[in-house]
């Protein structure tokens, strides 16, 4: 392997630590120098974020699910359910809540806002949530425990799994279509290396892999497509309503769009 190959792989597996790092809470190895590219190629790897979540996931349902049904001789409705609410559990914990974090600033932001770009952006900046991010929250949340446990109840292992994907890369192909207007923010190494011509190809390579060969699995599966229009739905109306608000998008809007869009899929 010569030194330009060697260099290429390490830039790659810096990009994966970092986006394990920064979108999960899962141990991961530690960087003594994280360059601006590293860091923006973190994003490239948001769908396989997505893929470890959901291998989490199913992981620890089928686990659950197996133990329950040799210790009881089968597994009944109750058990599955709360074999559901477990696997949901890991999928929240193991995100670290970051983009519900962008979800509960954006319900607070669009509320309080009135629809003033300044007075929404200065929003979103402030840490603390009022009644409209926990009440969103909530919903949110109580949607998509609705649609795991559902998924695990109806045995859909694999759905379960491509959700987490797909949800991730519709926060890559944002980023890659909208301008971004939070100079010097935490998405402004992702905002540089989707605008760079030179990393276009990984970004588009990333898209296919992790949005557009999940989305076709999803729709071969003739009670599931609906999914995939309501979660269109939801990204196109996200994307405009952030345009309109702040003249493109944040870090907080990308997260708000991968867990509207995860709910709905689930659900």
């Amino acid at each position: 392997m010569d030194d330009h190959q060697a260099n290429r792989n390490t830039k790659h597996l810096n990009g994966f630590y970092l986006a394990i790092g920064f979108f999960t809470r899962l141990p991961t190895r530690f960087l003594d120098h994280v360059a601006d590219e590293d860091m923006g190629r973190a994003l490239v790897y948001l769908p396989v974020v997505g893929l470890v979540l959901g291998l989490l996931t199913v992981g620890s349902g089928l686990l659950l699910s197996s133990v329950l049904d040799n210790w009881h001789n089968g597994i009944n409705t109750v058990q599955l359910a709360m074999t559901g609410v477990v696997c949901f559990v890991v999928l929240v914990s193991a995100s670290g809540g970051l983009h519900l974090d962008g979800l509960a600033d954006c319900a607070d932001a669009w509320v309080g806002g009135l629809g003033d770009q300044e007075r929404t952006l200065k929003i979103l900046k402030d840490p603390l949530c009022g009644a409209m991010a926990v009440t969103v929250l909530i919903l949110t949340l109580l949607l998509k425990a609705a649609g795991v446990i559902g998924l695990v109840m109806t045995g859909n292992w694999l759905l379960l799994l491509l959700v987490p994907v797909l949800s991730r890369s519709s926060g890559l192909v944002l980023f890659l279509t909208t301008e971004y207007v939070r100079p010097k923010g935490l998405g402004q190494a992702f905002a540089d290396f989707c605008s760079d011509p030179k990393h276009r190809t990984e970004c588009r390579l990333a898209v296919m892999v992790g949005l557009v060969i999940p989305a076709f699995m999803v729709f071969l599966m003739s009670s599931a497509w609906p999914g995939l229009i309501g979660a269109l739905a939801v990204w196109f109306w996200t994307r405009a309503q952030s345009r309109e608000r702040l003249g493109g998008i944040t870090g907080d809007a990308c997260g708000a769009l991968i867990e509207m869009i995860e709910a709905v899929l689930f659900i």
